[in-house]
């Protein structure tokens, strides 16, 4: 079987993070990068792919919005309540989404890591000899005071 092209596995996480986002919320995007994250042996999707697959989702939500007549006024007006332009909050919600994308794929990896032994390394070379501690016969030892 041949293996699935990164970008392949990266516009499948962004369209489950997009389509799951649609119906359940902003949690879709944890649910997505928590279960990739815990599975990278399969996916192969590490936390900074998940980051980009968690903007490039909302990316495309906030595209099909975009769409709508009203959304440069929603926009316009939003900025203006943080005083920031508009394009600021787009910007700053595809920061919140990646982040948001990157640590639940690092604490899905982490969930996935329990449980599981590495094994011990081995080496073929020789164990040192730990040096053994024998006092030097020299002279008495003073006090630092006086």
């Amino acid at each position: 079987m041949r293996p699935v092209p990164i970008a392949a596995r990266l516009a499948l996480a962004a369209l489950a993070t997009a389509a799951l986002t649609w119906f359940v919320g902003w949690w879709g995007v944890v649910v997505v990068a928590l279960v990739a994250g815990a599975l990278p042996a399969r996916l192969g999707l590490g936390a900074g792919a998940m980051a980009l697959a968690g903007a490039l989702g909302w990316a495309s939500l906030l595209a099909v919005q975009a769409t709508h007549p009203d959304f440069p006024l929603v926009l316009d007006r939003v900025g203006s309540v943080f005083r920031v332009p508009g394009v600021a909050v787009l910007l700053v919600s595809l920061l919140f989404v990646a982040l948001l994308g990157w640590s639940a794929a690092v604490v899905g990896g982490a969930v996935g890591r329990v449980g599981t032994r590495r094994p011990a390394p081995v080496t073929n070379a020789p164990a040192a000899a730990s040096p053994s501690y024998e006092p030097a016969e020299s002279a008495p030892l003073r006090s630092p005071v006086g």
